[in-house]
C-alpha cells in the first residue's frame, strides 16, 4: 500500500549568497514544517584568480 499526503506542496527555492550555511537553511525550512527532498543544482562562482570562473553542477 502506498500512502499519499494530500497536503504536500512543491516549492522551488533559490538561495543566493556568498556563503550559505546549509544547516541554517535546513533548520529554517524544518521549523516551518517543511523538508528538503532534493537539491537539483549547485552553482559555484570562484572569486579567486578569475572573476569569470564558474561551475554549475546538476545534482
Amino acid at each position: 500500500m502506498v500512502e499519499v499526503d494530500e497536503k504536500t506542496e512543491t516549492v522551488i527555492l533559490v538561495v543566493e549568497s556568498e556563503n550559505i550555511p546549509y544547516d541554517d537553511v535546513s533548520d529554517a525550512i524544518t521549523s516551518m514544517g517543511g523538508s528538503i527532498h532534493s537539491i537539483d543544482e549547485v552553482e559555484v562562482i570562484s572569486m579567486g584568480d578569475s572573476a569569470d570562473s564558474s561551475t554549475q553542477t546538476d545534482v
